[in-house]
């Protein structure tokens, strides 16, 4: 399995996406709930922006997730 940051970043990225997914979320409704861009919200799902231990934190809070969901693909 490739294991590079830029691997990673995609990995967490698309997890990310997927909780949002699975809970009905559009991609505005998350931004709005983390006070951010909707377009900064596509780029940290498809890893072209590295997530912040800070926002992912704040990720897993509006997702209802673990933090350890958007590693369990990785380990």
């Amino acid at each position: 399995m490739p294991s590079g940051s830029e691997y990673v970043d995609g990995r967490v990225g698309g997890r990310v996406q997927q909780r949002r997914l699975q809970l009905g979320m559009t991609v505005e409704s998350f931004a709005a709930a983390c006070g951010i861009a909707p377009k900064l919200v596509e780029m940290y799902e498809r890893g072209e922006v590295r997530i912040t231990p800070g926002r992912l934190i704040e990720f897993a809070k509006v997702l209802s997730a673990e933090i350890s969901y958007f590693f369990d693909d990785l380990v």
